[in-house]
C-alpha cells in the first residue's frame, strides 16, 4: 500500500521503496512497542528487505503498465510466502562483523 500510495505522488525509486520499507514495517514497530519489546526487525534483516523488495516490484510493474489488482494479489502472495518461508527456515541477512 506504501508503495502504491508513493507512486500516486510521483516519486522516484528511492521514494517508493523506501515509502515501502516504512510502511511494511511500521506496524511491527507499533506492536512491539507497544508490547515494550526490541522491534522484531532489528532482529531479522529480511523482515524489512523483504518490504523493500515488493516495493521495488511493484515499481517495476507499474512501470511496465501491470499494476493491476491480479498483479498485486500475486505480488502480495509472493512476498507474504517468501517471508514466511524466511521464517520458517531461519534465514537471516549476514552479520556485520565489528574489528575494534
Amino acid at each position: 500500500v506504501g508503495a502504491m500510495v508513493a507512486l500516486s505522488y510521483n516519486h522516484n525509486v528511492f521514494g517508493v521503496v523506501l515509502i515501502a520499507f516504512c510502511n511494511g514495517v511500521g506496524g511491527g514497530i507499533l506492536r512491539d512497542v507497544l508490547l515494550n519489546e526490541v522491534p522484531w526487525f532489528l532482529h531479522t534483516g529480511l523482515y524489512g528487505t523483504i518490504s523493500m523488495g515488493v516495493g521495488l516490484i511493484y515499481f517495476v510493474l507499474d512501470g511496465l503498465g501491470l499494476s493491476g489488482a491480479f498483479s498485486v494479489i500475486i505480488l502480495l502472495v509472493l512476498g507474504v510466502a517468501f517471508r514466511m518461508v524466511a521464517y520458517y527456515k531461519s534465514w537471516h541477512l549476514p552479520k556485520v562483523e565489528y574489528k575494534q
